[in-house]
């Protein structure tokens, strides 16, 4: 497939992504989106915390959202919208922050599988494509490669694939000028205040199911 060189302008994911995907998903426990339950502690000192394990999530689920988001953004691209939920920004770029968002947040319950390569930070170096429908089926196709991981218990090999997966959206982001860590800030912004992230909204008839 044709590659190209393009100029590399200040975009894409910030290179510390460790502490991020632990902000994002340390504030999607507090919404209520991964529960949690506390575990026995004889020698726990009275008044202090208890311990809590945060109990996981369907990864078919999670992994299929991201695929919803990036066919999302595919629409978006294809028919040069911009965005319905931050109309200053275009579709295409906030729907790969919601790709990012996604992938951290399982990054952030999975961190201590979570291999980088021996890459101290930063997502994986790729080629950049001259096509966004290349992009888009290097998405698509990672991560389906994350679920058969997932699915055949190969957790590390997983977020492997998911890691690879920040790769393709950073540098897809570059190639096409968009400001994802803008994008990210944005949308985690909004989500706090919109009613359908809400658990007991979604929990009502008519409501998002998943």
């Amino acid at each position: 497939m044709m590659q190209m060189e393009l100029p590399m302008p200040v975009s894409g994911l910030p290179l510390d992504l460790r502490t991020l995907a632990a902000d994002i998903h340390a504030s999607n426990i507090a919404a209520g989106w991964w529960k949690q339950t506390r575990l026995p502690d004889e020698n726990i000192h009275p008044g202090a915390a208890p311990t809590m394990l945060t109990l996981p999530r369907n990864v078919g689920e999670l992994l299929a959202l991201i695929h919803s988001e990036i066919s999302e953004a595919d629409v978006g691209f294809d028919a040069d919208l911009m965005d319905d939920k931050l109309p200053h920004r275009r579709m295409t770029e906030v729907e790969l922050a919601d790709v990012s968002i996604c992938v951290l947040d399982m990054l952030g319950f999975y961190a201590p599988k979570w291999v980088q390569d021996d890459r101290d930070s930063g997502p994986l170096a790729l080629p950049l494509y001259a096509y966004w429908p290349d992009w888009c089926r290097l998405m698509h196709r990672t991560t389906t490669e994350a679920l058969e991981h997932f699915r055949k218990g190969r957790e590390e090999e997983g977020c492997r694939s998911l890691d690879k997966l920040l790769g393709v959206v950073h540098f897809a982001a570059i190639q096409f000028g968009y400001d994802l860590t803008g994008a990210i800030i944005e949308k985690r912004a909004f989500n706090q205040t919109r009613s359908d992230h809400q658990l007991s909204n979604r929990a009502a008839s008519g409501g998002k199911q998943f």
